[in-house]
């Protein structure tokens, strides 16, 4: 009777292996578009920004989707623009900004 003890250890060894499987790994969080300009005309807003991998570019104002992000708010004073996907919120800056206004020049009118 050599099969009884082989199926002993067999099912003692058996729920250690399976119990030994590692978990899945989490998911590394969704990467984030980039803000690459700012465009002001009046009370309107539109932002440039960049989906990461892709690189394809769109011009958004709040309330607009971009690559899935949903354009929250801006915050003028820190010149950041707050995106939500799936209950998370990010907020973007652009690098090295500086907001200024555009010297008026005197061009004479043609036609």
């Amino acid at each position: 009777m050599r099969f009884a003890p082989a199926a002993l250890f067999a099912l003692v060894i058996c729920p250690v292996v399976f119990a030994a499987e590692p978990a899945a790994p989490a998911t590394a969080p969704e990467a984030v578009p980039e803000l690459r300009g700012v465009l002001t005309a009046g009370s309107t807003r539109q932002f440039s920004l960049v989906a990461p991998g892709s690189g394809a570019t769109a011009w958004a104002k709040v309330g607009e989707n971009f690559s899935g992000w949903e354009l929250v708010e801006f915050k003028p004073a820190d010149e950041a623009l707050v995106l939500k996907k799936a209950g998370r919120a990010v907020v973007l800056k652009l690098a090295d900004s500086a907001v200024a206004n555009a010297p008026a020049t005197a061009a004479k009118a043609t036609l």
